[in-house]
């Protein structure tokens, strides 16, 4: 489900964020760019994405790798690099780098995420659990990219760091139930737990889930995705 895994110093990635660089996040009737109907109101930076072209809905987009070499280089899986934003932001590179050389693992991708004060982002699952396999359907909540994002989340793992502010993460296992006609550990009713500054938490973005800013400030978060990290041990 959710899990704390420790609690590490961010003020020094909080301060060098630049702020005239965020994205929106949700897409948008008139701009078509996005992640999806859910994250409207949100905001993005990307870090670590994927390299090869790819069709979008009716958008071919591909990702540029940055220039230069990085210490991130051979801590990401194969198709993967930092982009040239990673250069702005040294301490959250340090950051990155830290977690796989603790907990192991690689990088697939990274992004900064801020969500304004009184902001949901709406219910979605990013794939099937992986007990489905790689080839399950996704047709849930109206997604257009199904292939693509079923076998980019298959086998890797999700996880924040909190940067500023906080927000509740919630897991609905009624939503669940729904859609996988089968009981999750005997739990019925949604599971919510609050995500505060400076905290490294692993979720199962396989399962239901929205988030809800509930705080009086932006909440920012470091959002990764990793593959063969050890410290998911016992936690599922």
């Amino acid at each position: 489900m959710m899990k704390k895994i420790t609690e590490i110093e961010v003020q020094s990635m909080a301060d060098e964020i630049d702020h005239n660089v965020w994205e929106p996040a949700g897409r948008t009737r008139s701009t078509g760019y996005g992640r999806g109907k859910q994250w409207i109101g949100s905001e993005v930076q990307t870090l670590i994405r994927h390299v090869e072209k790819y069709n979008d809905g009716d958008k071919s987009i591909e990702y540029s790798p940055c220039e230069m070499k990085t210490p991130l280089d051979d801590l990401c899986l194969p198709g993967f690099r930092p982009t040239n934003l990673m250069f702005m932001y040294p301490e959250a590179m340090k950051t990155l780098v830290w977690f796989v050389n603790t907990y192991g693992g690689k990088y697939a991708r990274a992004h900064y995420f801020r969500t304004p004060p009184g902001i949901s982002v709406g219910i979605h699952l990013d794939a099937q659990p992986d007990k489905f396999g790689p080839n399950a359907p996704y047709n849930l909540y109206g997604d257009r990219s199904s292939g693509r994002k079923v076998i980019f989340y298959y086998k890797k793992e999700r996880f924040h760091v909190i940067i500023d502010g906080s927000f509740e993460y919630t897991v609905d296992y009624e939503e669940e139930d729904r859609i996988y006609e089968y009981p999750v550990l005997s739990m019925t009713q949604p599971v919510t737990k609050t995500f505060s500054k400076g905290e490294v938490w692993w979720f199962n973005n396989k399962r239901p889930h929205t988030s809800h800013n509930n705080g009086t400030i932006p909440k920012i978060n470091l959002v990764f995705d990793v593959k063969g990290s050890s410290c998911l041990t016992n936690l599922k």
